[in-house]
Order: structure tokens, then sequence, then C-alpha cells
């Protein structure tokens, strides 16, 4: 192994973790004992440490990865194998990071690792707000809000990486370069799932840059925690069109410091654009715009009814529950 090989090692410490549990803090899995050694005439790397939390839990271990000796940790190692998920606590734990796998063009010089552990494996949260004027108004997760019709807001949204909960304030402004600086995350991007893009065949995030090895462009996660939407026609694209009557769909994700992302579930935002003032509201009557219409508006269906048979009805009208009008 040549002088360069041994170098990229560099030495491995250990660190404590706090996780929460609803409301309850837990005692802090403990990481101690840790050994590095890279195998001979091999790049793979083998570390041992012991590990033990007080309240009995199950834990996750991560390794990170610093370039600089130690001055900030962008990188967690992947293409692990060993004690990684579900350990208990005990003396003696191992995992292999084969970073031929994990990062291919990889310079070792001036290399460090550490090794983490949490005792629940905790993803990112966010909250999202809407922002109208003066006011700033918490969306509730699964529902839609509402913004008037050519009226200007912002999507505003906040989070934190419960993973980052007991990290010293020096060590997380390290490895946070993005602020707020305490949060544990490190960007945002989004997607507007209205746009036509196909998943399956494209990168449909934004934002993006220009990627010249594949001539391309990539997004990326980046420094922002807002979408402005001008909503006045003041030019093309999502952010500057008059929004039309309907519903605008979006995702934000989110990646915290260990490369942990906002589980999907969580990405969904959507807001209810209301109709525009000259739209014309029918009340028993057919589509006189569309004369191959011959629906009676409005009309609501029985929720889970195979058939979706109409049923008129007219302004002031109560209509059952479990409907779509």
């Amino acid at each position: 192994m040549s002088t360069k090989q041994r170098k990229w090692l560099g030495i491995a410490s250990a660190l404590f973790l706090i996780a929460a549990t609803g409301q309850v803090w837990a005692t802090a899995p403990e990481v101690s004992n840790v050994l590095v050694q890279q195998r001979t005439g091999s790049q793979a790397v083998d570390i041992t440490f012991d590990v033990f939390d007080a309240d009995g839990d199950q834990m996750s271990i991560v390794l990170m990865l610093s370039t600089d000796g130690g001055q900030t940790w962008p990188a967690r190692c992947d293409s692990l194998s060993g004690d990684i998920y579900n350990v208990e606590s005990g003396t003696g734990k191992s995992i292999v990071w084969e970073p031929a796998g994990n990062l291919p063009d990889f310079q070792g010089d001036n290399c460090r690792l550490r090794v983490f552990a949490t005792d629940e494996y905790r993803m990112p949260t966010i909250d999202f707000f809407r922002i109208s004027g003066p006011d700033t108004i918490p969306m509730i997760p699964g529902l839609m809000d509402t913004v008037g019709f050519g009226h200007p807001f912002t999507l505003y949204w906040q989070g934190q990486a419960p993973f980052t909960y007991g990290l010293s304030p020096e060590f997380l402004a390290m490895v946070d370069t993005v602020p707020p600086n305490t949060d544990g995350l490190l960007g945002s991007k989004w997607r507007n799932l209205d746009d036509g893009c196909n998943p399956d065949l494209d990168d449909c995030w934004h934002p993006r840059y220009y990627n010249e090895a594949t001539g391309d462009s990539v997004s990326y996660f980046a420094d922002i925690n807002s979408l402005t939407f001008t909503n006045d026609g003041s030019g093309y694209g999502l952010f500057n069109q008059l929004l039309p009557s309907g519903t605008v769909s979006l995702t934000i994700n989110t990646i915290d410091i260990i490369q942990n992302e906002l589980p999907q579930y969580l990405q969904y935002v959507s807001f209810v654009v209301n109709h525009d003032p000259q739209t014309i509201l029918l009340d028993g009557q057919t589509d006189w715009a569309h004369p191959g219409d011959s629906e009676i508006y409005p009309y609501y269906t029985l929720l889970n009814d195979p058939s979706q048979t109409p049923y008129p009805f007219h302004d002031g009208d109560r209509i059952p529950d479990r409907t779509y009008a």
C-alpha cells in the first residue's frame, strides 16, 4: 500500500447523538473504541466500534466523510455493509466501506471519518406557510390552500433534521453550511406536478444547472426556502403567469446533512386558485359555450359510485355528505 493510500484514511472519531421520541428525550447512544483499518491491497475500509444505548433501543449507524481534515463533513458514506441498521448495544460492531462503489473519483488525501449512532432513524420534516401581503398562514398537511384569482403570494417552508438533535453547535456549524445553520438541512428543490414531465424518464426537479459532462441540465438542492408567485401575467412560466382557476400542485424536497431526503408523502403542497371574477356560473343550466356538453350544472356525484351518476342541484340546495360537486 502506497504512502498516499495510507494517508487518506485519517483518524475516525466517535460522536454522541440525542434523538427525540415524541416529546420525550431519549438517552444519547454512545459510540466508543472506533478503529479504522484499510485492507492490504484493497481500498476496502474496515471500521470497528462499540455502541451503547441506555434505553435499550435498536440503533442505526451512519458514517460521514471529511476531505479537508475535519473542517467540513459534506459526504455520507454509502456502499456500506455490516452493522448498519437495527443494531443492538454491544462491543465489536463492524462495518465495511467500499470507497470505489461510493466515490469512484475519490482522492483520499487529508480525510477523516466519523461514526454516528442514532436510536431512531429519522427523516427531515418541513412545515409549509403561505405569505399573502402581511399575513403568514400555516398550511395544514394534506389539505389544499386557497388563493385569490390574480393575487400574489409566496409559498414558504422551514424544517428540521431530527438527526441533528444533540449535536454540539460547533460541529453542526461545520456540517450545516446552508443558512440557517442550525436546522441540519442543506437545501431544497421543487417540482411542478402539472408540467407534463414524466419522472420515470426525466429529472423533473428545479432549480437546475448545466452538466458539461453529459450535455444536459440536472437538478440540485439549492439554498432556497420559498417560491413567489406574482400571479399577474407579467411573464411566462409558473411564477409570473396569471394562474388559471383550478389547482396548482407542487412537491418540495429537502436533504439533511447525512443525505436523508424528505419522505415523499410529506413533499406535496397544493393551492386552489379561486374562479376568475369574469367566470359565468351556471345554475340549473347546460353549458351554452360548449353545445356538445348536455350536462346540467352544477351537479354532484356520490363518492365511490361506479357509475358516477350526476345529480343536478341549484344554488342554496344542500347536497349529501360524501359527494363530489
